[in-house]
């Protein structure tokens, strides 16, 4: 298993992401087996299925819910936007302005205009680190305010840190109740065009990923649309894998058509530059219990790439106690690689149960 690197909170992202490249070094941040990467508590991602951006598993898309900015969790935790996902943070270990922005209610921002007003000069500088403290900042601030200010970030900043964090950002206004269908819209719409625009691969990752996770059902339909779209269009394998695990997060059953042929076309024998690819997509099949894709995870499990079985072992939990599922997950039992067979015991344990 892989874990997040140097991440200890709750990560959501669409998922994606610890899994974000800084491309002028090749420093891969983290690698989550198959995921666009978010963890939950202690740092470790155990799967692609237990991203936050797995959001089916713990509540339908019906609708956005109430996430008011600000808001704490029962830990005392605040929700953050960051360049790699959304975390949760306690107030006071945030730096000072974004702590105090943290604790201050609605009116105090009317009467605190002028530290707008130096939040729009640090997002003009070029420097990262201004940019991103003063999106962290804006997390807070009413949306109406923070909105155009993540636009314009997402849009004209040249540092594309800056534009992945604004589109988490984006994310975290999105799912709350409270924000109007105007200030949705903005947000989506800018999320979308990152997603179709962007030159960066680490933006459109995140993109892909805030799109996977988007619960208005406004946008429901085209987010799956848009998001298979770019897949088949996509060249980039960051990029594609993300997709691949947003589309298997929204359950959408129809993108089984795209992703069981993107599997099939792929020869084992020459997957070592499309293994993350091609583990998202088994991932997302699992996801959306599409045993259809038996006979491929069957082929793919003689593969030589140790991740790509593993991942095969992992997505049979999404499947039923079909004829042939319990009968993969037993032979990859037999692995020689141990965390395989540690997987698909797991799995095998998960399939037994559905029995009784």
């Amino acid at each position: 298993m892989y874990s997040m690197v140097g991440i200890n909170d709750s990560v959501c992202f669409v998922g994606v992401v610890g899994c974000l490249v800084r491309r002028e070094n090749a420093c891969l941040n983290s690698v989550c087996k198959s995921s666009c990467f978010f963890s939950s508590g202690g740092g470790e991602v155990k799967s692609l299925n237990d991203s936050v951006v797995s959001l089916k598993s713990r509540r339908k898309i019906s609708g956005r819910h109430v996430v008011m900015l600000g808001a704490k969790d029962d830990q005392g935790r605040v929700r953050i936007a960051t360049p790699f996902g959304v975390v949760s943070r306690d107030p006071y270990s945030l730096p000072p302005m974004v702590s105090k922005a943290a604790e201050m209610k609605t009116l105090e921002f009317a009467e605190n205009s002028h530290r707008l007003e130096e939040l729009k000069i640090a997002l003009n500088r070029s420097a990262s680190g201004p940019q991103l403290a003063a999106l962290q900042e804006l997390c807070f601030y009413p949306p109406e305010e923070a909105v155009p200010l993540l636009v314009q970030t997402m849009q004209k900043s040249i540092d594309e840190m800056a534009r992945s964090q604004a589109t988490f950002a984006c994310l975290l206004i999105m799912e709350n109740e409270q924000v109007t269908s105007e200030i949705l819209s903005k947000c989506y719409e800018a999320v979308e065009y990152a997603l179709k625009s962007d030159g960066s691969p680490t933006v459109r990752s995140a993109a892909a990923a805030v799109v996977g996770a988007v619960l208005d059902p406004e946008y429901v339909d085209r987010a799956s649309q848009v998001l298979t779209r770019q897949l088949m269009e996509e060249t980039d394998w960051l990029v594609k894998m993300c997709l691949a695990v947003a589309l298997g997060t929204r359950g959408d059953k129809n993108a089984v058509t795209t992703l069981l042929p993107m599997l099939q076309r792929n020869a084992i024998e020459d997957c070592s530059n499309q293994s993350l690819v091609i583990q998202g997509i088994i991932g997302a099949l699992g996801q959306l219990g599409a045993v259809e894709a038996l006979p491929e995870f069957q082929r793919w499990s003689g593969c030589d790439d140790s991740m790509i079985r593993m991942q095969v072992a992992e997505a049979l939990q999404g499947f039923g106690p079909e004829e042939g599922v319990i009968e993969l997950a037993e032979s990859l039992k037999t692995d020689e690689n141990a965390l395989v067979r540690q997987q698909a015991d797991g799995s095998l344990q998960v399939l037994l149960r559905k029995l009784e």
